[in-house]
């Protein structure tokens, strides 16, 4: 690695890792009075925040999403079911399918992504559409490398196409 090359990494790392701090602060201390199910980045929130863009999900289509096994995730529905934020019921159509529907209780939690405007608006449009097509040069290097699938998007690209198709725009 090349010295521009190991200034590049350490300061995306170290970016990553004052993100992270940032949203642990956040989160982790109920800052916005939920904690860490809030937080629509990690476990049950990620749940929660895909049935706030499509209610009614079929458990199988969840845990293909959010790249989790079955058991994964009905252990992560179980918490949120207990905690009256979703229902699971069979669905009308194939009795053996089980549908994921946000209760009241869910639909009424609030959800942020911590501060990630504070970090991306130091940047202006340009300098916004020049990283991203730099992370995508990067990441489609690394899914070739890795033999992932670019035509299988990640659980925050999902969202991001969701949320686009819900409000017309994206999330970010």
């Amino acid at each position: 690695m090349n010295e521009t090359t190991s200034i590049l990494f350490s300061r995306m790392l170290r970016l990553i890792r004052l993100m992270h701090r940032g949203r642990h602060r956040q989160f982790g201390q109920g800052h916005h009075g939920h904690g860490p199910i809030a937080d629509p980045s990690r476990g049950q929130g990620r749940i929660l925040a895909l049935l706030k863009l499509r209610d009614g999900l079929p458990t199988r289509e969840l845990a293909n999403i959010l790249d989790l096994s079955i058991s994964a995730l009905n252990e992560l529905l179980a918490k949120l079911e207990r905690a009256e934020y979703i229902e699971r019921r069979p669905s009308e159509e194939d009795g053996r399918v089980m549908l994921v529907f946000l209760t009241e209780k869910g639909r009424q939690l609030e959800q942020h992504i911590a501060d990630f405007d504070k970090v991306v608006n130091v940047l202006n449009d340009d300098e916004k559409q020049q990283l991203i097509s730099y992370l995508d040069r990067m990441i489609a290097a690394m899914e070739e490398e890795l033999g992932e699938s670019a035509n299988q998007p990640d659980f925050f690209e999902h969202l991001h196409q969701m949320f686009a198709e819900k409000r017309g725009r994206g999330p970010f």
